[in-house]
């Protein structure tokens, strides 16, 4: 069953990524995204792709983590899947920033902030996340007293979170 195969390897792509072991969970999940090309499960490989540009961010390969962020934005946008759309921007924001194009990443990521923070049900550790890399993107571009502003804000929520 090839789906399921597909399914096996995007859990141990995933194990893998929470692990950091960001080499092993890219080659589960260039297999998973293989399998699910196959069958045609375009939002699956979409979501492979979108892991994928998340271990090339952690990696430091801004060439290949815009790819696949790219690709991953392109195919959530293309089937109006907002959610989804949301969390491959995110990457996309990061592959931009490591790629050297701050202002843009920059924008991307308050962009997707911003959706982040106006969505139904929030997801506070998905906003403490985005908030975190713009604080030290401003960090990086000596606006220290913006992003001690930011993180003076997320650690109480942050604070909250904690297990």
């Amino acid at each position: 069953n090839e789906l399921g195969a597909a399914t096996d390897f995007h859990l141990i792509g995933c194990a893998y990524r929470e692990l950091k072991k960001y080499k092993e969970a890219i080659e589960a999940f260039e297999e998973a995204r293989s399998y699910f090309k196959n069958a045609k499960e375009v939002i699956h490989v979409a979501r492979c792709d979108q892991k994928i540009a998340h271990c090339y961010v952690e990696l430091g390969d801004a060439e290949r983590a815009l790819t696949f962020a790219q690709k991953a934005v392109d195919v959530f946008t293309t089937a109006h899947d907002q959610r989804r759309l949301t969390y491959a921007s995110f990457e996309l924001g990061k592959a931009q920033v490591l790629s050297g194009d701050v202002e843009e990443g920059l924008s991307t990521l308050e962009r997707v902030l911003d959706i982040a923070a106006d969505a139904e049900g929030k997801d506070f550790e998905f906003i403490v996340a985005i908030e975190r890399r713009i604080a030290e993107i401003l960090h990086t571009q000596g606006k220290s007293d913006e992003a001690a502003e930011i993180e003076r804000r997320i650690a109480a929520v942050a604070h909250i979170l904690e297990d």
